[in-house]
């Protein structure tokens, strides 16, 4: 069993409870896993293959947690980054897993570049928090997701066996095609703080 599997269990028996609070803003589990279907429809839409190694550089707050169980809903492995160490210790480190994946607050924008020139795994970069010029910020790299079927991911990227199962369309009334970041998710974006703002 995933330990994505087990949020899904919870989620199944109460949807509408409280999952992830952050200062005064609370998610209940339908919306969480809402949001996490998304981000993980967006790693396929976006080329994501099997087990690829995807990370978080952040300090905690509840867009770290949504994409951390993005990442896990994809099938990706997610993989923790300490944003206290040195940069040359976070390469160091991403260079050994081979990280393929990022995901970083905007505060880290300059390390994150660095990072980026010296790890040469990388192949997706998304910025939690702000569009940056460079990358996507999460609400953008949702939005890639938008308007495509799991089965037109699975022939895309050739990961059949693993997509069933993994991003259900149906669950309790909410799908991909009920709830768009176009409509319900700007409300919930806008309580993570995940809509607007510039990285400099």
């Amino acid at each position: 069993m995933r330990a994505i599997d087990y949020f899904d269990n919870g989620a199944e028996v109460n949807p509408d409870r409280t999952a992830i609070v952050d200062g005064d803003a609370r998610w209940s589990y339908r919306e969480t896993r809402a949001v996490t279907e998304d981000i993980a429809r967006a790693l396929w839409a976006s080329g994501l293959r099997d087990e690829e190694p995807a990370g978080i550089y952040s300090h905690n707050h509840a867009r770290v947690l949504f994409c951390m169980l993005g990442i896990m809903r994809a099938g990706a492995v997610w993989v923790p980054i300490n944003y206290r160490n040195a940069v040359d210790a976070n390469v160091e480190y991403m260079n050994y897993v081979k990280m393929a994946w990022l995901f970083y607050h905007s505060h880290f924008c300059d390390s994150v570049s660095e990072i980026r020139n010296r790890v040469p795994s990388l192949r997706g970069l998304i910025c939690l928090d702000a569009e940056d010029g460079r990358h996507p910020s999460l609400a953008t790299f949702m939005a890639r997701g938008s308007g495509t079927e799991d089965r037109d991911w699975a022939d895309s990227y050739g990961n059949v066996e693993r997509l069933v199962g993994l991003v259900p369309t149906d669950w309790h009334q909410v799908s991909r095609r009920d709830v768009s970041v176009n409509d319900a998710h700007p409300v919930v974006l806008q309580k993570a703080g995940m809509v607007g703002g510039s990285c400099y």
